[in-house]
């Protein structure tokens, strides 16, 4: 049975057994806790077999609809809110379209202007 060394200490772990319970479409964290081991074992044994399951990542429809709203001259912040994804993950799929110094002060002069009439 292979084995690990993690903090001074070995663990055993059947590692077959970590592949057919993976298999059933069980989660990292109900096989650890099935097997009496860390999640962290599961995700190597996991990982030494090429199953480690990655992020998707956000769907294309998304991304594009980012890439229409920030041309329609919409801010991060209002692309993040708009379709509930991170504002960092809007400046890295799309650098350099946010909104200057000067049209987010003119956006607060708008605003306040609107507010006091």
């Amino acid at each position: 049975m292979p084995q690990f060394r993690a903090r001074g200490f070995t663990v055993r772990c059947d590692h077959g057994r970590v592949l057919e319970l993976s298999a059933t479409g069980a989660k990292p964290a109900e096989i650890a806790t099935e097997l009496g081991v860390s999640a962290r074992t599961v995700f190597r044994v996991l990982s030494k077999a090429g199953l480690t399951r990655h992020h998707q990542g956000l769907p294309v429809e998304t991304t594009v609809r980012m890439g229409e709203l920030l041309a329609d001259g919409a801010s991060y912040a209002e692309v993040s809110r708009t379709l509930n994804v991170a504002a960092k993950t809007v400046q890295r799929k799309y650098p350099g379209l946010g909104w200057s110094h000067a049209q987010r002060t003119e956006y607060v002069w708008a605003k306040r202007k609107l507010a006091s009439l």
